[in-house]
């Protein structure tokens, strides 16, 4: 929206550099951060959700989003609120007009007002739930590996990374402070924390309930939650204690060590408020896949 001027000259640093210090030098200066963006938006080349666009664009984390990105800069956004607010004012248009000359123009009837205002409701509830998928995609998924101690929670971390990340052994405590690696997980970003497990406080040292304090913390602050228990064992207090933590977040209860078709020491109903339930194994890679899709 302003004039400009360019200069073309020959490549090479050292004149490039003269000449952008005989432009400096006669009062130019380096534009600062995002300012180009800026000026379009003042001088409306653009509106607040292409400026918006820009910036995801250039902070992408996976292709997905810098296309989705792509499609907003270009006014894929601005098109849709624009058609919304012209059937919103076609409606305000008719009922003013009914209302103000009623002789010259007929009453307008219940069933349009109400079906073109249902219509325009459900567009701006489809860009709500873009709103928060686009969210997801630009800041990423947090997701906490769960469970009492030696039940498979850095097995399954490093399955899932396909990396040797986390210390794996038989003995009850490994994990003391939390791991946290991303990874990109069907164009979403998704970081991954192993936790400490969890278990009763008695018999434990002082660094070991430290961790456990910053498992009970990632719980709390994860978008989504990997809930283990050993299949290979009986139920104990402290996976009911965990499972009444989480049960009414956002969680997939994951019953590991299933390398054989074993059956469960206990009655799987008692998680009555989990909706997602899966027999796997890292060993095998049973249902890895399927976590995945879930």
């Amino acid at each position: 929206g302003e004039d400009v001027v360019e200069i073309q000259a020959h490549g090479g640093v050292y004149n490039l550099k003269n000449i952008l210090n005989l432009a400096l030098k006669n009062g130019c200066r380096a534009a600062d951060k995002g300012e180009f963006t800026k000026r379009a938006f003042l001088n409306g080349k653009m509106d607040l959700s292409q400026v918006e666009s820009v910036l995801d664009i250039i902070e992408a984390k996976s292709s997905d989003f810098a296309q989705k990105s792509a499609a907003n800069l270009s006014g894929a956004l601005s098109l849709e609120v624009k058609n919304i607010k012209e059937k919103l004012l076609n409606i305000l248009g008719k009922i003013t007009a009914s209302v103000d000359f009623p002789e010259d123009v007929a009453e307008v009837e219940y069933d349009f007002l109400e079906k073109e205002i249902k219509s325009a409701i459900k567009q701006i509830d489809n860009i709500l739930k873009s709103a928060s998928d686009s969210n997801l995609m630009r800041q990423g998924a947090t997701v906490a590996l769960t469970g009492k101690v030696n039940v498979g929670k850095s097995s399954l971390f490093n399955c899932l990374l396909n990396l040797e990340r986390a210390i794996v052994t038989d003995i009850a405590g490994t994990t003391r402070d939390t791991l946290n690696e991303s990874f990109n997980l069907n164009g979403i970003f998704v970081t991954l924390s192993d936790t400490a497990g969890i278990r009763n406080e008695n018999n434990i040292d002082k660094v070991e309930k430290i961790g456990i304090d910053l498992s009970k913390q990632k719980i709390e602050e994860a978008d989504a939650i990997l809930f283990l228990v050993d299949s290979t064992q009986e139920l104990s207090d402290e996976d009911l204690q965990i499972y009444d933590a989480i049960k009414h977040k956002n969680h997939i209860l994951l019953f590991t060590k299933c390398d054989f078709e074993n059956d469960l020491l206990f009655d799987e109903n008692i998680f009555q408020y989990t909706k997602v339930k899966l027999y796997i194994s890292t060993k095998t890679n049973k249902n890895i896949e399927s976590l995945k899709e879930k």
